[in-house]
């Protein structure tokens, strides 16, 4: 029979695990269910197992149907019910005890003790068996024991309790309103209030309804560019602008976006704009003033800039340069300006502005100052000036019909006709001791001169034409480079080669060595050829016959020639540099100048009477007029002509060194100079 307590034992998952562990089960007998070996109870089954208490071998087979003696239930089932914490009639191994399964004696999760099931429960806490007893091994993360005491486990959070925050016994300051979170501490402040500073021990001391900095709570700033900011009932809104700046879009986002400082449309306040498409300048704003930029050469003048820039400081004598610069003027001037620079304009041509101060004028009379005579720093080296021009210096008189001229360091060189003889003499250049060099006799006279180091070469023309070469200074005779000439003319030499010009009709541009030997022509076939030039490469004269400039290689391999210029009237001398050739037109009366490819032709000089001679310098074209009787010069790129020298007597060729200008007096039979 059943005895009333017991609860069912059930022969199913939980009896296959033990069994499944090693244990081994039998029918268990009524002393069994009543606690095992030793329990003692009347009924027909009084016998105890065969084999001992908890034996192996099972009661008779007459009980193993359930009792139903007293039972308040049936199971229905061909189990026995077993009494609570009764354990079934199961055989454990060793160190195992049965709950409900065999489970280790030493599991804290079913006790430590042989016989109960009850867990070890401490709190927070990880357990252990130690001799039967429960033990402490570790706490759970973030708990530990503080008061030492294993009973109540770990019992303190140190991330949340104020009294051990972080560390057993760090208790937080702050009264009512101390709090521990992750094992910082704080306070609990009430709404509205916060511990922005993080001092606990002055509370909670910002106010988060009305602080900009802390608003509605101690992590939100209120922040607006360039203006100020206002916390209201913990809201954010934006205060008054920044000097400079404005909220033109009327977005808070945004703050004050715009510099009113700067901004050409919301100069000094939002919808401001300065005005655009001013003459002669853009708009700008500055400093919250609306301002112009204007175009180079333009000001504003007038301070208006609603006119733009009116005033062209390029000219302007009152802002030259800038406004309100204006010209100086003083005695015999009235003021210029030109590009911006101030200046002086003369009113009288006799006066100049030679010192370049403009407050005494134009102080210098130019007609007699011999360092500024007929222009400011044309000085007379020594000689007086008088109307404007410098004193002419007389190198040698009585020289008949004295005609080509050449210059070195120490003389000057010239030829002389005199009772059908060409003298050809030298003097020094600042005149006295005049020599004859060589004396041709059946000639009329000495057309051309070159000279390169020592050597002179000489055209003469007469009943005994012919090119010499004389050595200056030996008084050895001269050489003849080419006898039985027809009328040479022009004569240039680059130190190699000797070029002259026969001037007939269909006449030809000649060469030799210096040392002479065989004669090439590198040009046939041209009119009346005269004066003759020379570059590195090319050979440059004029034909008088058709007013033609013309050019040839110096190698003789195009003995056609190449036109360059047409168009003159009767050219006579001509000189080149490294970019330009320059010659004079006696019969219009003009100085010219034109690219050495013929291009670019321009008139540097008009209105000259028989311009004759021609020679050049490295800022200037030098020149004599033959009927005019004036030595003049001009700048290469054309400009204002200056007359160095007038009355002479029908000057006909002309050279130059670094000082003075040559010339010969045909009809005044003189060799004579000026400073240039």
């Amino acid at each position: 029979m059943a005895r009333a307590g017991l609860k069912k034992w059930v022969a199913g998952p939980v009896l296959a695990a033990s069994l499944s562990s090693g244990c081994s089960l039998s029918a268990p007998s009524d002393d069994e269910l009543m606690g095992g070996a030793g329990w003692q109870h009347s009924g027909s089954d009084a016998s105890v197992d065969q084999d001992g208490a908890g034996g192996a071998k099972p009661d008779a087979p007459s009980d193993a149907t359930a009792d139903n003696n007293g039972d308040a239930s049936k199971d229905g089932d061909a189990h026995v019910d077993v009494l609570d914490g009764v354990a079934p009639d199961v055989t454990c191994g060793p160190g195992e005890k049965y709950c409900g399964a065999c489970v280790s004696v030493g599991d804290p999760a079913w006790g430590c003790t042989p016989t109960g099931c009850q867990p070890c429960a401490i709190p927070h806490a990880q357990s252990a068996c130690n001799a039967s007893n429960c033990t402490m091994v570790s706490c759970d993360s973030g708990w530990t024991d503080c008061n030492a005491n294993p009973s109540d486990g770990c019992e303190v959070n140190l991330s949340q309790d104020p009294m051990n925050c972080a560390t057993c016994g760090h208790v937080c300051p702050g009264g009512a309103n101390v709090s521990c979170v992750n094992g910082q501490c704080g306070l609990a402040c009430p709404t509205g209030q916060g511990d922005c500073d993080g001092v606990a021990a002055n509370g909670c001391e910002t106010d988060t309804t009305s602080t900009a900095d802390h608003c509605g709570n101690c992590a939100t700033a209120c922040t607006y560019a360039n203006a100020s900011a206002q916390c209201i009932a913990s809201q954010c809104s934006m205060g008054s602008c920044a000097s400079g700046y404005g909220d033109c879009d009327q977005q808070d986002t945004n703050g004050c976006e715009i510099s009113t400082d700067t901004d050409l449309g919301n100069c000094g306040s939002c919808g401001a704009p300065c005005p655009v498409n001013l003459p002669n300048a853009t708009s700008t704003c500055a400093g919250g003033n609306c301002g112009v930029q204007c175009t180079s050469g333009w000001g504003d003048c007038d301070n208006a800039p609603a006119n733009g820039c009116e005033t062209d400081t390029s000219t302007s004598v009152l802002h030259c340069g800038g406004c309100n610069q204006p010209c100086p003027s003083g005695p015999n001037a009235t003021p210029a300006c030109a590009n911006g620079t101030c200046s002086l304009t003369c009113t009288n041509s006799a006066y100049g502005d030679c010192d370049g101060v403009a407050s005494n004028g134009c102080e210098t009379i130019l007609q007699n100052s011999a360092q500024h005579c007929g222009a400011c720093g044309h000085s007379c080296l020594g000689t007086q000036c008088s109307a404007g021009t410098c004193e002419v210096t007389t190198i040698a008189s009585g020289e008949n019909s004295a005609n080509a001229i050449a210059v070195d360091g120490s003389y000057v060189y010239w030829a002389s006709y005199s009772a059908l003889n060409v003298m050809t003499r030298r003097a020094p250049k600042t005149g006295g001791g005049a020599v004859t060099l060589e004396n041709v006799t059946n000639a009329s006279q000495g057309v051309g001169v070159a000279l390169f180091g020592s050597d002179l070469y000489w055209t003469i023309q007469g009943t005994n034409e012919r090119v010499l070469k004389d050595t200056t200074g030996t008084g050895t005779p001269a050489t003849v480079l080419s006898a039985n000439e027809q009328s040479p003319y022009g004569i240039a030499t680059d130190g190699s080669w000797v070029f002259w010009t026969r001037s007939i009709a269909g006449g030809t541009i000649r060469r030799t060595t210096t040392a002479g030997g065989a004669l090439t022509d590198i040009a046939t076939n041209q009119a009346s050829p005269r004066g003759i030039a020379l570059d590195t490469t090319h050979a440059y004269w004029v034909n008088s016959g058709d007013g033609t400039i013309a050019r040839a290689k110096k190698d003789g391999t195009d003995p056609s020639a190449t036109v360059l210029v047409t168009g003159q009237s009767n050219p006579y001398y001509i000189a080149v540099d490294l970019t330009s050739m320059y010659w004079t037109d006696y019969g219009t009366g003009t100085v010219m100048k034109a690219n050495l490819d013929g291009t670019a032709v321009t008139t540097l000089a008009t209105g000259e009477s028989g311009p004759r001679g021609l020679a050049i310098d490295a800022t200037h074209v030098y020149w004599t007029t033959l009927s005019g009787g004036t030595i003049r010069k001009v700048v290469k790129g054309g400009g204002a002509i200056a007359t160095l020298a007038q009355g002479q007597g029908s000057p006909r060729q002309i050279a130059v060194d670094a000082t003075h200008v040559y010339w010969t007096n045909y009809v005044g039979d003189s060799v004579a100079r000026v400073a240039k």
